[in-house]
């Protein structure tokens, strides 16, 4: 993996997760792109912070050819594209409901997973491209090391929060709502817990893994009496060690 590839991921994953709101995402699935007031819009505030953020990968890199600069932004410019694609996918199902019931089910993560898909396949050809056609400017004021370890924060943070809250709507409990003073305290939860799982797998303690396991489950022994609570309980461990694990194979292997 790249210096190039992980700045790219670091300023997408930064955009897409930590400086859009879970307001902001609602309001850009209804908002009404083909107007005069597009610049007033969440999705036009996502596309600029998400350009000026991957932009500043021209503080490390630079080129005497300026169409290479006019290539980046435009490959960088396809997020917009995208997303703008997949919120008007999610719109029209919302009005029409040309889906069937069941499938409307599997539509967002589907859309989820395809929309970050795409975004990563495009940055990752991007910091080809820049490689091959850009020189390195202060390489002494990058640590890959300590990138790899910025980058896998970035996402066991919100970013997982986010990923397992789309992946696994269909199976929270229906009480859960009821329940809202504790819902930013599991999303603490579930970071920490990632946290640890991967500083033990790091560290080579995999085997320590089962004992936090246990302690979490113990805590909330009483609440299994919920069976979809205890459901969703187990779902979201099971995606916490696997996620920490994922992680890790990506950045560390």
């Amino acid at each position: 993996m790249s210096i190039i590839f992980i700045l790219l991921l670091i300023a997408h994953f930064l955009a897409d997760f930590y400086l859009q709101s879970n307001e902001s995402v609602v309001t850009k699935e209804d908002e009404k792109i083909f107007t005069r007031n597009f610049f007033k819009t969440e999705t036009f505030k996502h596309i600029m912070i998400y350009l000026l953020l991957s932009s500043l990968i021209f503080v490390f890199y630079k080129s005497e050819n300026v169409f290479a600069y006019l290539f980046v932004i435009a490959g960088l410019l396809l997020h917009g594209l995208i997303d703008i694609i997949k919120t008007r996918i999610i719109k029209k199902n919302n009005e029409k409901t040309f889906l069937e019931e069941q499938k409307k089910n599997i539509l967002k993560p589907l859309l989820f997973i395809v929309d970050q898909a795409l975004h990563i396949g495009i940055l990752y050809y991007l910091s080809i491209y820049i490689d091959d056609n850009f020189a390195a400017l202060n390489w002494h004021n990058l640590d890959f090391t300590y990138l790899i370890y910025l980058l896998a924060l970035i996402l066991i943070g919100k970013t997982a929060n986010v990923t397992f809250r789309v992946l696994f709507k269909n199976y929270e409990p229906i009480n859960k709502k009821e329940d809202k003073g504790h819902e930013n305290a599991g999303g603490w939860i579930g970071i920490l817990e990632r946290i640890i799982v991967l500083m033990l797998i790091t560290t080579g303690h995999i085997a320590a893994i089962g004992f936090i396991v246990a302690a979490k489950s113990i805590v909330r022994f009483k609440k299994f009496e919920d069976s979809q609570f205890g459901e969703y309980f187990i779902i979201g461990t099971l995606f916490s060690v696997i996620y920490a694990f994922l992680v890790y194979f990506a950045l560390f292997s």
